[in-house]
């Protein structure tokens, strides 16, 4: 059996141009559910486009950079009931140092369309949780990757050093205490930096607005995926005292981006021979797809 790429007109394509906010350096991105995204530079600050590719707004996120940006569905406000959430992971100028910290977002709806009045600027994006990811007390690690549940109530961070720091939570705009954690089952496995970290029900929650899966959705994933350069782990429970880890294959990993989770749960890792597959017990089918990812 032999295969080759054929072009299949599912969608159409024209050129946008140029992005002038492209020329600040975009260090991460998410989409929206109006159709646009949102876009973070490594300044700080954080670009919403409509789906013209158009700048409707742009707003200060963070001190010395955006790390990973996620929209968080279904967090709601009584202060902004018709906002949309975004969650940001940068990094904070504290003296000398800049830690790492997770901000909430709620940016006003009527903004991404542009009806805000000129003389109010400031209702357009407002800050309503500060969370600091490391303990005051220890030396930050590198922050190398960060995943969020659809809802935002479940946060993952992976670091330089191997380790990953959770948090969990019942609603990230309403708990009155917000605490990230590191795993310790991952602590005796893990010796080398995590490059991407994925929880294995990330796109049910997307499916749910849509119209799909609503009982699984009504449930959040208590599996991990956590990879490194040349392992990848499952971590059953995480965060609780349950909590277990097991290694899927010692010698499968996969560099930053080369990694994501299906409808299934199922985590594909993408190398230079094949692509992997991997439920949260065991390796599942591979195809083969020679060639850099």
């Amino acid at each position: 059996m032999t295969s080759a790429w054929r072009r299949l007109p599912f969608f159409s394509q024209r050129e946008i141009g140029r992005l002038p906010v492209a020329e600040q350096g975009i260090s991460a991105c998410c989409s929206l559910d109006d159709g646009g995204i949102a876009l973070a530079d490594a300044h700080g600050a954080i670009h919403l486009l409509n789906t013209e590719m158009a700048t409707v707004h742009s707003f200060a996120a963070q001190d010395s950079g955006v790390i990973a940006l996620f929209q968080a569905r279904a967090v709601t406000t009584p202060a902004f009931p018709n906002a949309i959430t975004l969650l940001s992971i940068g990094l904070e100028a504290e003296g000398a140092l800049n830690r790492a910290t997770m901000r909430l977002w709620k940016v006003q709806v009527a903004m991404r369309n542009s009806q805000l009045a000129p003389e109010e600027p400031n209702t357009a994006a407002s800050c309503v949780r500060t969370v600091k990811i490391f303990p005051s007390n220890v030396t930050e690690p590198r922050v190398t990757c960060c995943c969020a549940s659809g809802d935002g109530a479940h946060v993952a961070v992976g670091t330089s050093e191997g380790a990953v720091w959770v948090l969990r939570c019942a609603d990230v705009g309403k708990d009155r205490f917000l605490r990230f954690k590191p795993l310790v089952s991952l602590r005796a496995e893990q010796s080398q930096p995590v490059t991407n970290l994925h929880f294995s029900n990330e796109n049910v929650f997307a499916n749910y607005l849509c119209g799909q899966d609503e009982a699984r959705a009504s449930a959040r994933s208590s599996e991990l995926f956590v990879v490194t350069p040349r392992t990848l782990h499952c971590v059953h429970d995480y965060g609780s005292r349950q909590e277990a880890c097991v290694v899927l294959d010692e010698g499968a990993g996969a560099p930053s981006g080369c990694t994501c989770v299906n409808d299934e749960g199922q985590i594909a890792l993408a190398t230079t021979e094949a692509v992997f597959f991997y439920s949260t017990d065991e390796r599942g089918p591979a195809f083969a797809f020679h060639g850099a990812k």
